[in-house]
């Protein structure tokens, strides 16, 4: 699934605005879950390992953009150090791990508190009022295509 997950992504992203990072190494994208404290899942992991980072027209997925956990690379978070902050501040719980902020107004997390096989599902996490506002049914994977998806669609 996750290499099918990673063409069918790269398959849609010449029709889009796009940008990616560089893909990481599994020594770090462990080292990455260990500071965590949880497993990425096969999707996220492959995700990071192909393009590091990436964002799609406005959407920007979280990954490993710089040398340290609390480096950006080109203005993007890395997942690691941002995750840590807001866990830091009470913002999100620590069985939480956040792949894509919308704004400040929704942070799109993977729940390692919700697993389907081996992949985390994703939560969406209201951080103003710090509770969930919805438990979805997808993986990164599925978030990421749904997403490709309604930008291809104009939506």
């Amino acid at each position: 699934m996750p290499t099918e997950f990673l063409d069918r992504v790269a398959a849609r992203l010449p029709a889009l605005s796009w940008a990616c990072g560089q893909g990481q190494d599994h020594a770090r994208i462990e080292r990455a879950e260990r500071s965590l404290g949880c497993s990425f899942g096969p999707s996220f992991t492959a995700y990071l390992a192909r393009w590091g980072l990436l964002q799609i027209e406005d959407l920007e997925y979280l990954g490993l953009g710089g040398a340290r956990a609390d480096d950006t690379n080109a203005g993007y978070p890395n997942v690691v150090g941002y995750t840590l902050r807001l866990r830091a501040t009470g913002v999100v719980p620590s069985h939480c791990v956040v792949v894509r902020a919308d704004a400040g107004h929704r942070l799109m997390c993977l729940d390692a508190l919700r697993v389907r096989g081996r992949e985390p599902l994703v939560t969406a996490w209201d951080p103003v009022a710090r509770e969930v506002m919805f438990e979805s049914s997808c993986d990164f994977a599925e978030l990421v295509l749904d997403e490709i998806d309604e930008l291809a669609a104009g939506g």
